[in-house]
């Protein structure tokens, strides 16, 4: 699984928000992105995540809708170094959740945030209608289960 993202993209930039751009998003390759009126739009020089993430063990991911195709990138990359990834699930992002179950099958666990801990979820509650959001929070860590034993102990 991998997908070369292009050197460059167009970073749409909101009409509510003129001096910070909070909420951009790419034009292209989104998912879950609707009804965002844009009115301007910069042009991006991408990199890969293996360069962004370099030796990191933990990276949270706020891409906008492209979380998936950025990981995808980077996919032997996520799985050789068993880095944990936080991320923002949606119900409505077909692409992320297939790239979550993906990780399941190389032995990854799904964690909920909540405002106190994380809750681990079953294989069947990241199968069903809509595990997310849960305990108020649309967030989830992403980490492979041989190191949840650690994190538990530290």
């Amino acid at each position: 699984m991998s997908t070369d993202a292009p050197p460059v993209m167009d970073l749409l930039l909101l009409d509510l928000e003129p001096s910070v751009p909070t909420g951009a998003y790419l034009s292209a390759g989104t998912e879950g992105i609707k009804n965002r009126p844009a009115a301007r739009a910069v042009r991006v020089d991408t990199v890969p995540v293996t360069e962004l993430v370099g030796d990191s063990d933990l990276i949270k991911l706020d891409i906008e809708g492209y979380e998936a195709k950025a990981l995808e990138s980077g996919w032997s990359f996520v799985l050789d170094t068993r880095l944990t990834i936080v991320v923002e699930v949606r119900r409505d992002v077909p692409h992320s959740w297939n790239f979550i179950r993906e990780l399941l099958a190389a032995d990854y666990a799904v964690l909920a945030v909540d405002a106190d801990r994380l809750h681990q979820l079953s294989d069947a509650e990241v199968e069903s209608s809509g595990p997310l959001p849960r305990f108020g929070s649309r967030d989830a860590v992403l980490m492979a289960r041989e190191r949840i034993a650690e994190w538990q102990s530290s």
